[in-house]
């Protein structure tokens, strides 16, 4: 039985990946050295979003405390997110091994990147951890951004 806040957090997570889809289109129009920043700074302007952040704490805390939750973050994280990171395209990569291969780096990139990402919510919004809780924006960018860049691009 599906609730309303279930609708609700799956429409979260549906436009957040869009966004941070949106995001990496960069890399398949010659932006790629914005890959990294793009996909941060989305990342951040969602979370940050008091509207938003419910809903996606919800599905984060999720995918730790069951099987459904863990298997829909992964899918998210892998088909949604990073399969999307190469741009829009036509037929778009199904899994994380043809988003690796587009972007040029070994599948396991694509997992260190999401590490850093879900460290990132946790220490943030989940634990809030000083000085991660409230550093700007753009100091968070400023430190996470070229280890995320250098996961995609290499």
């Amino acid at each position: 039985m599906s609730t309303g806040a279930d609708t609700e957090g799956s429409d979260a997570l549906t436009a957040y990946g869009e966004a941070l889809a949106a995001a990496a289109v960069g890399s398949d129009t010659g932006e790629r050295e914005q890959l990294g920043e793009n996909l941060i700074r989305t990342f951040l302007q969602f979370w940050d979003d008091p509207q938003l952040r419910p809903s996606l704490l919800e599905r984060y805390r999720a995918a730790f405390t069951s099987d459904a939750g863990a298997t829909q973050m992964r899918e998210f994280m892998s088909s949604t997110v990073f399969a999307q990171a190469v741009g829009k395209m036509e037929d778009p990569p199904k899994t994380i091994e043809e988003t690796a291969k587009l972007l040029g780096v070994p599948p396991l990139h694509l997992n260190a990147a999401v590490s850093q990402v879900m460290g990132v919510i946790m220490l943030r919004y989940v634990v809030q951890v000083e000085p991660i809780a409230s550093a700007a924006p753009d100091e968070i960018l400023g430190v996470i951004a070229p280890t995320i860049q250098r996961y995609l691009v290499g």
